[in-house]
């Protein structure tokens, strides 16, 4: 074989080689050869030594941050959010910038190390290998020469996992920390007054036309009805006091009725009163806490049938007795004036014995609707139903947030703040409580239709000037279930008008006297939600598993670094005017590695050229030129040597 690596003659730029470049080539070398400073040891300056092991000393520990900072993760899950853990938190965020860049830095080292060690082993490297390993400073570089050099395939897919595994890092550290809610649970109590606590006497006052209501009373119970369709089907009244509803009555003693809100806001269900429960004592657990109790209340369900829509009122007796119901009065108001309403009158088995009132059989309602010259009239039966209700509350600084959740019937327990005894057992009470039912609003509403009838017909507009409804088409269940609302408002606001709305339910019920209180107190669970940190375990174990691979890389690229001897030639472009006899450099010099020939020789111009440019077959090879800026202005033939050696594409070269 004919080796053509010889030093140029004729093919060499004159500048380089003839006769007339000789004093330009003879100022380079005599240059090069004062920077070469005679033979060297490999042995470095302490201060280059010093630098180059502190960066290596921490580019090696940069993995340990991603380990403790897995450790912190682990430490922070399940505390509540604070300032240390967002920044924490925040650091996590930024890492999948970093880790690339530390990963980038380690097994680039690594790979360059490895490459040195093995080329300055006893028995060298195989080319293709040094280039797969040398070659794969980077995830391209490791794709490139596995696809190009073809050679070491397992060894190309190993170094192309090991790159792989940094993207792992750095996401698997940006997944360290996430938020969730805790719940904390804490017992306590919670003070209720039962619906239909008692009579207080409030709710009556005289005037000149005998027995009146309390204008609190009417204002409690007409602004009830009055009220938008959403409010009166909400969970709670317009005092943010939770509501009870109504228990179908298909449900048995004892069996748990689960609410049906839906229904309760479509109006397909009703609520026993339009007033709430008044609720107290909200208050034994801080922050964003739900409470979960049982109160026991009663209301006098009303189950009605409907004996006659049209009844002239020439034909009343044919019904009812003057005694046992008055149609005389569905038309007049408290003074006389024109009314459209109705008129009701309750029985109950006379008996003050409370334990037997539970289990007595029901009362009965005579209930007469005007409607036009004419009435319909109704015959319901009244029950008194205790039942216990399942409340849940979630209070913020200006709302209670209660609502039903689950309900059953109670029976054969008696106890004084589950019934109402003198509205049902008391003759006189009873009598006023009707009384004064009937002329709710009949001051303001002269010639006009009751708001209370309005709503038992179903009228979305409770101001109607309807002079009368048509009871024809009526649904029986679903008066009975309006009735009961109706009924119970009523009774709650007649009988202690005056504490409904001044409740607080983050209060705590004040004693009296007596050192006691119209409070009923209840067992309540407080279930408070803490936004806490969640370590992601799967992630912390993927980042401790990809650190402890970089680690490991970082330890050995350390170390075969400082096992290395000679100089860094490999993936400097100065390397390449080492022994080249294109490059008119003077012998020695072989102790610089790349960068330090790169700053000897900084001076220095270098082409990639044919450096037979006049033959047939060109040969391209690295070579010196003459730097313009320092060899004074090129000669015309100059010019056109530097020019011929340049590459074409149609030519041939060895």
């Amino acid at each position: 074989m004919t080796n053509h690596l010889r030093v140029p003659n004729e093919n060499f730029p004159p500048s380089a080689t003839e006769s007339d470049g000789c004093e330009s080539d003879s100022e380079t070398k005599s240059t090069i050869i004062d920077e070469w400073r005679g033979p060297q040891t490999l042995k470095r300056g302490a201060l280059v030594v010093t630098l180059s092991l502190t960066w290596d000393i921490i580019l090696t520990l940069g993995p340990i941050c991603f380990i403790v900072l897995a450790i912190l993760a682990l430490r922070l899950d399940g505390h509540t959010i604070s300032p240390y853990g967002d920044q924490l938190r925040d650091f996590t965020l930024v890492s999948p910038t970093i880790y690339p860049i530390l990963f980038a830095a380690i097994t680039s080292r690594f790979y360059k190390s490895l490459a040195r060690w093995r080329l300055e082993s006893r028995n060298g490297i195989r080319l293709a290998e040094l280039e797969q390993i040398f070659g794969s400073q980077s995830l391209a570089g490791a794709i490139e020469r596995l696809l190009f050099v073809r050679t070491h395939i397992i060894l190309g897919l190993v170094i192309f996992l090991t790159w792989g595994v940094s993207p792992l890092g750095g996401q698997s550290a940006a997944r360290l920390i996430s938020t969730k809610v805790a719940e904390s649970i804490t017992t306590g109590s919670v003070y209720y007054m039962p619906l239909n606590y008692f009579y207080d006497g409030t709710g009556v006052r005289g005037d000149s036309s005998g027995l009146g209501v309390d204008y609190i009373t009417d204002a409690l119970y007409l602004s009830s009805l009055f009220a938008s369709s959403s409010l009166r089907q909400s969970p709670t009244d317009l005092w943010d006091l939770p509501k009870i509803p109504q228990l179908p009555s298909t449900i048995k003693d004892g069996e748990v009725y689960n609410v049906n809100h839906d229904a309760l806001l479509n109006a397909d269900a009703h609520y026993t009163s339009l007033l709430g429960l008044r609720v107290q004592g909200l208050n034994y657990a801080q922050g964003n806490t739900t409470y979960e109790f049982i109160v026991e209340s009663s209301y006098v369900d009303i189950q009605c049938l409907l004996l006659n829509s049209s009844i002239p009122f020439n034909a009343s007796t044919d019904y009812v007795s003057k005694a046992e119901l008055n149609t005389t009065l569905l038309e007049q108001g408290p003074s006389g004036n024109l009314f459209f309403g109705f008129v009701a009158n309750m029985s109950v088995p006379d008996t003050t014995d409370l334990e037997f009132a539970l289990k007595k059989p029901p009362g009965y309602m005579l209930f007469a609707i005007f409607r036009f010259s004419r009435f319909g009239l109704f015959n319901c039966t009244t029950q008194a139903t205790v039942l216990e209700t399942s409340m849940q509350c979630h209070p913020t600084s200006s709302s209670a947030g209660c609502q039903a959740k689950s309900q059953k019937r109670v029976s054969n327990q008696n106890n004084e703040n589950r019934y109402p005894p003198d509205i049902l057992t008391g003759r006189w009470i009873r009598q006023v409580l009707l009384h004064t039912w009937r002329l709710s609003s009949a001051d303001t509403m002269m010639g006009s239709t009751s708001p209370t009838v309005s709503y038992l017909g179903n009228t979305l507009d409770p101001f109607s000037k309807d002079k009368g409804m048509d009871w024809t088409n009526l649904n029986e269940s679903d008066f009975s279930r309006r009735l009961t609302t109706l009924f119970n408002t009523y009774q709650e606001a007649f009988s202690t008008p005056r504490n409904l709305p001044s409740m607080t339910f983050m209060d705590t019920p004040v004693l009296d006297a007596s050192n006691s209180t119209m409070f009923n107190e209840t067992a309540s669970k407080a279930t408070t939600y803490v936004d806490v940190y969640d370590t992601q375990h799967k992630w912390v174990s993927l980042l401790i598993a990809a650190t402890i691979l970089l680690e490991i890389l970082a330890i050995w690229g350390l170390v075969l670094k400082y096992l290395v001897h000679g100089p860094d030639l490999l993936g400097f472009a100065s390397s390449m005017t080492r022994d080249n006899p294109y490059i008119p450099v003077a012998p020695g010099g072989t102790t610089l590695d790349g960068p330090e020939r790169a700053r000897v020789l900084g001076n220095m111009r270098v082409q990639i050229a044919d450096i037979r440019s006049p033959d047939e077959i060109g040969y391209i090879a690295l070579r010196s030129i003459p730097d313009p800026d320092h060899s004074g202005e090129e000669t015309g033939d100059s010019r056109v040597e530097l020019s011929s050696g340049l590459l074409g594409k149609n030519r041939f070269y060895e």
